[in-house]
Formats: structure tokens, C-alpha cells, sequence
């Protein structure tokens, strides 16, 4: 084995941390994220076109348009597990949270525009959670890793 002077050893090191640094970056995972949080709203729109007969001609556009996104969301993410391997150690507890936060969202949505009678306004109000959906989840993914960092140092 070859010994390293130090100056070696910190040429080594700092080529390491390099290297690795893509690892513990943030993740494309949430990319996909924002696309099912995309297809979130066009399901519920188009669920609430669907029990409004003046909006009925926009139901078939809407729901293709959303379930078009969820499937580009849904293989994204898929993707991404498969080929990134670099997600950080908590990264898919955050990603379960999350995507437990959209399910209870958007099924609350869903029943929301299904049983009750809602205006169209009510509608855009209750869909103005989405865009804090859209934020949380990347916004916590960059707290961890900004933690994860300092404790590195």
C-alpha cells in the first residue's frame, strides 16, 4: 500500500466530496410530484364539470388531461427510484408523508365536488391548497438537506 502525503490525501478527499456531492443533492423525485399535484386539480375539475351540466362538454378534457399527467407523474417517479439510487437517508419517509398529505387532500376534494353542492368559486378557493402542496413537500426536502449538510461539516 502507498503512503499518501498529506497534501495527496486532501487532493483525494476533496475529489471524494465531488463526486459525491450529486448524492446527497435534492432529488428529481419531486419533480413528479408536481405533476401528480398537476393531475390532482384536473381530476377535480373535471369531477365538478361532471355534476354541473353547463360544464359537462369540459369533463372528458379535463379527466384525459389529468390521467395523462398522473401516468407522466406516476412513471417520473417510478423512473426515478429505479435509476437515481441517490435519494437521502429519511427521503422516502418526507416522499410517504407527502404523498399521504395529496391522497387525504385530494380525496377530500374529490367528495367535496361529488356530494356537496359547490360554487365555482368555492371550488377555485378549496384549490388553492394545491399550490401549498406543490411547496411543502420540495421546501422540506431542502430544510433536510441544508440539516443533513451542517451536521456533515
Amino acid at each position: 500500500m502507498n503512503a499518501l502525503t498529506p497534501h495527496e490525501a486532501q487532493a483525494q478527499l476533496t475529489e471524494a466530496r465531488m463526486r459525491t456531492q450529486g448524492i446527497s443533492g435534492f432529488t428529481p423525485a419531486w419533480a413528479s410530484y408536481e405533476i401528480i399535484i398537476a393531475a390532482m386539480v384536473f381530476e377535480v375539475l373535471a369531477n365538478y364539470c361532471d355534476g354541473h351540466p353547463e360544464f359537462h362538454a369540459l369533463h372528458m378534457p379535463l379527466f384525459i388531461t389529468g390521467f395523462v399527467w398522473l401516468a407522466v407523474g406516476v412513471g417520473l417517479s417510478t423512473f426515478t427510484v429505479i435509476v437515481a439510487k441517490t435519494a437521502l437517508r429519511g427521503f422516502g419517509l418526507r416522499w410517504g408523508i407527502m404523498i399521504g398529505v395529496w391522497s387525504v387532500c385530494y380525496l377530500a376534494l374529490m367528495l367535496t365536488t361529488t356530494f356537496t353542492p359547490v360554487s365555482l368559486t368555492q371550488l377555485f378557493i378549496m384549490l388553492s391548497i394545491v399550490p401549498l402542496l406543490g411547496i411543502a413537500g420540495p421546501v422540506w426536502e431542502m430544510l433536510a438537506l441544508r440539516k443533513n449538510r451542517k451536521s456533515i461539516r
